[in-house]
């Protein structure tokens, strides 16, 4: 049997909707958001090509190479790294050129290549700092209730609780329970 991949299911299925009249090109211009899907195309392929030309591997390599290094320094900077992309570029596209290194993370280093993925996923969600961050900081901060600064004071504050919440359940849960 042939396997077709979502890419050519949803080509085939845009090509339906344009053969039926369902839609039209100036319908595609005008409600697409261009911007967020060459954004996110632009993160991913940046991710898929440091994995592939081993960028990912020679950058965690340089950052993480210091021999005796404590691993849970290495969850503490990881933590850090993500919130911040995470909080001044869109939290997808900050995970999409984290986690290679993640999974490129050195073996001498005690941390695992799961573990580092986990701790990278889990910390991109936690972007409240800014209003370019995510479609829902944009949304409410629209509404007019807050400005920018309030924004921050408040993504500040929920950032270090957050930090410290990702780095007990890294050390506790997923490295003493799980023994990632």
């Amino acid at each position: 049997t042939t396997y077709y991949g979502l890419a050519v299911i949803a080509i085939f299925g845009s090509i339906l909707l344009f053969i039926t009249k369902s839609i039209t090109w100036k319908d595609v211009e005008n409600r697409v958001p261009w911007g967020i899907i060459l954004l996110y195309g632009g993160a991913i392929t940046l991710g898929i090509g440091m994995q592939e030309t081993g960028a990912g591997t020679w950058i965690a390599n340089q950052i993480f190479s210091t021999a005796g290094i404590n691993p849970y320094a290495i969850i503490l900077i990881l933590i850090l790294i993500t919130l911040l992309l995470t909080n001044i570029m869109s939290n997808i596209g900050a995970v999409a050129i984290l986690i290679p290194l993640g999974l490129s993370i050195p073996a001498n280093t005690g941390i695992s290549p799961l573990l580092a993925s986990l701790i990278i996923a889990l910390t991109g969600g936690l972007a409240f700092m800014f209003v370019i961050s995510t479609p829902g900081n944009a949304i409410t901060y629209s509404s007019g209730y807050f400005t920018t600064k309030d924004l921050f004071k408040a993504g500040l504050l929920a950032n270090i609780i957050c930090i410290l919440v990702v780095f007990i359940v890294a050390s506790v849960y997923w490295i003493g329970v799980l023994h990632l």
